[in-house]
C-alpha cells in the first residue's frame, strides 16, 4: 500500500485534472517504482474513471 502522504499526492493530481503531463509522468513513476503494478493506490470511485485513462497512457509512458 502506498504510504499515505504519496496516497493523497496522487488522487489530488487526479482531482484537480490538472496538466496531463504531469499526470502521467507521476502515475508512470508510480508503476515504475512498484514493479510495473499500480497495486496498492487506493483511488476513490468518483475517480476511477480518470485514473484508468491515465493509467493507460502511464503504463506506456516508459515503453517509448
Amino acid at each position: 500500500m502506498a504510504d499515505i502522504d504519496q496516497q493523497h499526492r496522487y488522487i489530488d493530481l487526479l482531482e484537480q485534472n490538472g496538466d496531463e503531463q504531469i499526470i502521467t509522468e507521476s502515475l508512470a513513476n508510480y508503476y515504475d517504482a512498484h514493479n510495473e503494478s499500480f497495486d496498492g493506490l487506493e483511488v476513490p470511485e468518483h475517480l476511477k474513471a480518470r485514473f484508468e485513462k491515465y493509467k493507460t497512457w502511464a503504463v506506456e509512458y516508459y515503453e517509448e
